[in-house]
């Protein structure tokens, strides 16, 4: 049931900036992609990632919350039998300086604007 709750919460809470995240399905296979298919700022159509961002990958099928092992290569790509599925996807921290945006915490960094820890999730 606490899986089941996480699962829901997840899916609503971070749905809104999973925009450059997205799942495709054929049959039961579902594959993991990245990049700017669906939005409206430029950018290359597809993009690689690297699949230790992935924190999470969750089943729900019926009525159960499962983890799902995955092997962690580009494309992630999971065959299962799944009502919904759910993944958790967090590329680290990132900091905002007068120089740019680096993939890196704000520790070391100088003249730092800004700082965040990225989450991103999404479900099919």
């Amino acid at each position: 049931m606490f899986l089941r709750l996480i699962f829901v919460l997840l899916s609503f809470s971070f749905f809104s900036f999973s925009h450059d995240l997205w799942i495709e399905k054929e049959g039961n296979n579902f594959k993991l992609l990245y990049g700017h298919k669906f939005s409206s700022h430029g950018g290359d159509k597809l993009m690689e990632y690297n699949p230790d961002f992935v924190k999470y990958l969750l089943c729900y099928e019926g009525g159960k919350v499962y983890n799902l092992d995955f092997e962690r290569v580009y494309p992630i790509n999971i065959s299962a039998k799944c009502d919904e599925i759910f993944f958790l996807f967090s590329s680290g921290y990132w900091t905002k300086t007068v120089y740019g945006t680096k993939n890196v915490p704000k520790e070391g960094e100088k003249q730092v604007v800004k700082s965040w820890l990225s989450f991103e999730s999404v479900n099919f």
